[in-house]
């Protein structure tokens, strides 16, 4: 945007990739749905689904309004400005004002003829980025995976893999895909220096898994890598029982950064070792401004 000198940071999650100005903040997120807040105050809510053949953007609004008017608000029809249009040619769409709860703003439904996704943008206030955020905004993965950008870290996934479950609590994150025959948590910690003041990467990997674990890679200080390689007759009653014979954890320190990252995996297959391997070289602590992304994984 001609003027704009604000620099924007990337927010992706489950498909959806935009950039937002620094100072938003995820506030809530789930498979289908962000809010973002900046200061304190609501400033955009995200949602999606896949609408399929059956989309219907009027069944869809009604929907929306009938929500808002169980707080006394509702939808009305509204022109989107020119200027923005340009950024709308790759989806169908539809403007509305709205308002409800005490906060009122302005939205788009939007519907990507590639991939039926539907999704509504929920703008609080006068939506003075919003023509910044909708020309970055995807709403699918493209080809090179995909990227999941959160907080302060970064990783790049399959474009397959697919969201099983979030916990984003103070010093430790946690997030589960479903990636092929193996399902993988992408681990965070921090403070670092807390966690091995009093054991190493090898003990704190034990306080993870619940049971002492030996390091296969002795000769890296900051790299804990164990696994289990399920024999045939294991794999065969872990897929009876339903329960993963094949389990896999790399942890790494990022002692500039104080944080250990990590991932984890589990499968009632044979382990895909070189699969792992990349996830965990794709997964980042986000640079600063003037920094470098760091990752030592492998």
């Amino acid at each position: 945007m001609a003027g704009q000198t604000v620099p924007m940071r990337e927010l992706a999650w489950n498909g959806i990739r935009l950039m937002i100005p620094p100072d938003w903040q995820p506030t809530v997120l789930r498979r289908d749905y962000l809010l973002l807040e900046a200061r304190y105050q609501p400033a955009l809510a995200v949602r999606w689904q896949e609408a399929g053949r059956g989309f219907d953007a009027g069944q869809i609004l009604k929907k929306l309004h009938r929500s808002l008017g169980r707080d006394g608000g509702g939808l009305s029809p509204w022109t989107v400005p020119d200027r923005w249009q340009n950024h709308l040619d790759r989806f169908g769409w539809h403007g509305f004002r709205w308002q409800g709860g005490g906060q009122a703003g302005t939205g788009l439904l939007l519907h990507c003829r590639r991939c039926a996704r539907v999704t509504i943008l929920q703008f609080h206030g006068e939506a003075g980025e919003a023509e910044m955020i909708l020309d970055s905004f995807q709403d699918h993965p493209g080809n090179a995976g995909q990227l999941v950008t959160v907080f302060d870290i970064r990783a790049l996934l399959p474009s397959g893999a697919r969201l099983e479950g979030q916990e984003f609590l103070a010093g430790r994150f946690r997030i589960s895909y479903r990636i092929g025959d193996h399902r993988v948590e992408l681990l965070r910690f921090r403070p670092a220096d807390a966690i091995l003041h009093r054991q190493g990467l090898a003990g704190f990997a034990g306080q993870l898994a619940g049971t002492p674990m030996e390091d296969r890679e002795k000769k890296k200080e900051n790299v804990f890598h164990w696994y289990r390689e399920p024999t045939p007759v294991q794999r065969f009653v872990g897929r009876l029982r339903r329960k993963a014979a094949g389990r896999w954890l790399r942890l790494w320190h990022l002692a500039d950064h104080n944080v250990i990252l990590g991932l984890q995996a589990r499968s009632h297959r044979r382990l895909d070792h070189a699969l792992l391997q990349q996830l965990c070289r794709d997964f980042t602590i986000r640079p600063l401004r003037g920094s470098r992304s760091e990752n030592h994984a492998v």
